[in-house]
C-alpha cells in the first residue's frame, strides 16, 4: 500500500484530553479529500469505553477499522477504511504522538498563556504523518498453509526495532475467518508461521 492510498484510507485521526465529564477535542483532523462522517459516531462510544493506557486497542466495524491508545490522560484515535492494517494505523498514533508532544511543548513554551486554538497548527503535521508512514512500515510476505496462499501484511518497524525486543517477534494476522501467527527476526524475515485459533 503506497503513501497515497493509506493517506487515502484514513478518515480521521483525533487527540482529546480526558477531562472531569469525558474527554475535551485537542485536535480533530478529518481528510479534507473524503466526503461524510465515517467513524465519528464511534469515536463518542470510543471517548465513553474503558480504557487501559499503553495498549494499542482495534475496533473493527464493517468497512471501517478504528485503533485508539491513551496515554497520560491522552486519547489518541485514528479510523481508517477496513481494507488497511491494523498495524498501519498504529504506526500513525506512534508517531503522532511523538510529533504532538513536541508541538504541544514548543506551544507551551511560547505562548505561557492561554493557546486555545493553536492546536489547530498540527492538523498540518497529521497530514505529512499519514503521508509518510510507509517509511515506518515493512511489507511482509509469508504462506498461510490453512487458506492455502500468500499472504501480505505490514509491521511497524518499532515493533522489530525497539530496544528491549526478544527475538523471534510474533505478530497475529487475522485473514479469511481464521489467523495465522508469524514469527519475524530482527531483519523482518519469517521465520515461522503457524494457525492460531481466534475469538472476538
Amino acid at each position: 500500500m503506497n503513501s497515497e492510498k493509506i493517506y487515502s484510507s484514513i478518515f480521521f485521526l483525533n487527540i482529546s484530553k480526558k477531562i472531569q465529564n469525558g474527554y475535551e477535542d485537542y485536535v480533530s483532523w478529518k481528510n479534507p479529500e473524503l466526503s461524510g462522517q465515517k467513524g465519528f459516531l464511534d469515536l463518542i462510544i470510543i471517548k465513553n469505553m474503558q480504557k487501559m493506557p499503553g495498549v494499542f486497542n482495534h475496533l473493527h466495524k464493517g468497512d471501517l477499522k478504528i485503533c485508539f491508545y491513551l496515554e497520560n490522560d491522552i486519547l489518541y484515535t485514528v479510523c481508517g477504511s477496513g481494507e488497511i492494517q491494523f498495524q498501519i494505523l498504529e504506526a500513525i498514533i506512534e508517531d503522532v504522538i511523538i510529533q504532538f508532544k513536541l508541538f504541544y511543548q514548543q506551544l507551551k513554551e511560547n505562548y505561557k498563556l492561554a493557546f486555545e486554538g493553536l492546536l489547530d497548527g498540527f492538523k498540518t503535521q497529521i497530514v505529512e504523518i499519514i503521508k509518510n508512514i510507509a517509511t515506518k512500515v515493512k511489507l511482509v510476505h509469508c504462506f498461510c498453509s490453512a487458506c492455502n496462499t500468500n499472504i501480505s501484511l505490514y509491521v511497524k518497524k518499532s515493533l522489530i526495532e525497539a530496544n528491549n525486543v526478544q527475538f523471534p517477534v510474533s505478530i497475529a494476522y487475522i485473514h479469511n475467518g481464521h489467523a495465522s501467527l508469524v514469527y519475524l527476526d530482527r531483519n523482518f524475515y519469517v521465520r515461522g508461521i503457524e494457525i492460531i485459533n481466534i475469538t472476538e
